[in-house]
């Protein structure tokens, strides 16, 4: 992924958790950036993209974690354990994200 648009989907997951989707717009994004407006949309087409990027970009790991558990873990109860386990680490770790991540699916009902 090109620097630009890693730094682009870094502020749009700082901003979003911290204000809200509703309350970030792409002028806020482009100004942690330190771009104009009209560059943002050179990488993402709308600010509804970054939002799903950045709860790809949120998901990513934890996915990878649970089919490395997966590939290592036999019996169904421990990979029970570890998902769970796995899941309330990211709330602790990162509250305000999964805030974000939760408005995000309390919008698609």
């Amino acid at each position: 992924m090109a620097q630009r648009k890693i730094e682009i989907l870094q502020a749009a997951r700082d901003l979003f958790a911290e204000r809200g989707f509703e309350k970030t717009t792409m002028a806020d994004i482009a100004v942690q950036v330190g771009v104009v407006e009209s560059a943002l949309y050179r990488h993402y087409r709308s600010k509804q993209e970054l939002l799903v990027e950045t709860i790809r970009a949120f998901y990513e790991p934890i996915i990878e974690d649970l089919e490395r558990a997966e590939r290592t873990v036999d019996q169904p109860l421990p990979r029970v354990r570890c998902a769970v386990r796995r899941q309330l680490r990211v709330y602790a770790e990162d509250p305000k994200l999964c805030r974000l991540v939760l408005d995000a699916a309390r919008r698609l009902e």
